[in-house]
């Protein structure tokens, strides 16, 4: 989660217009014994020149071990891809393609990965945000979200690789009907499945006061945007 508001002393971000404030959390919930999910929050010094924050979050699925290996391979490929960035010397910020490029680096590594007994079938979603003064680029795989609140107005950036988005997209089902369908946790995309995935990246403005928020379907499947977005609005991102 990250929020741009100017004049933060604590987590300002040296050479930009504006500071980042990050807050971050993950947890096993009150039914699983294991938690899948990953994720990074990450902001200078420890990113390349030119990269203002790295957010990330990677649900994995499969058996225990396969899951929490996928999502963490996900996660420490974004980083280490990240950071080997160089060219002339320099690491330049990656844009929509080149994000895209590294997801289907990580879901080619986790695809070779999955073939080990243990880990057979193991995959995760990938969701990608990477910010550069006032520049967001995103990239994306599977069932996890970006939302970005702007204005009190909450709207999700990214788009759900799942059956059931896929029927809503159609007009075959009703948005409501989709948060209790039976087939909601079917994915048409996820990293490391197959050989080859295509992942959704693009690139946008954002603008002082935006704050981001990148998350499992372990919240946005539990939890209303109206309840998302208020509490986004009432609250500093790591209380929040």
């Amino acid at each position: 989660m990250s929020q741009t508001k100017k004049n933060r002393r604590s987590e300002a971000v040296q050479g930009s217009e504006q500071a980042l404030t990050l807050g971050s959390l993950t947890h096993v919930g009150m039914t699983r014994s294991s938690n899948q999910d990953a994720y990074c929050a990450i902001l200078p010094p420890n990113l390349p020149d030119g990269v203002d924050a790295l957010l990330a979050v990677a649900d994995g699925m499969g058996g225990h071990q396969a899951g929490e290996t996928a999502s963490t391979m996900a996660i420490q490929g974004v980083v280490s891809g990240l950071s080997s960035r160089v060219v002339n010397g320099t690491t330049p910020t990656p844009g929509p393609d080149a994000l895209g490029e590294l997801i289907q680096q990580i879901n080619e590594e986790i695809y070779r990965a999955s073939a080990r007994p243990e880990t057979q079938g193991m995959g995760t979603t990938l969701t990608v945000a990477l910010l550069a003064g006032s520049s967001l680029t995103i990239g994306h795989v599977g069932d996890s979200r970006i939302y970005l609140l702007r204005q009190g107005q909450l709207k999700q950036l990214s788009h759900d690789h799942s059956w059931v988005a896929e029927q809503v997209a159609r007009g075959i089902l009703a948005p409501e009907a989709a948060h209790t369908h039976p087939k909601r946790n079917i994915l048409t995309r996820a990293v490391g499945i197959t050989p080859k995935v295509e992942a959704d990246s693009a690139r946008t403005r954002l603008q002082e006061g935006d704050t981001l928020l990148l998350c499992s379907d372990g919240l946005h499947s539990l939890v209303p945007d109206e309840e998302i977005a208020h509490t986004l609005a009432a609250h500093a991102p790591q209380e929040a």
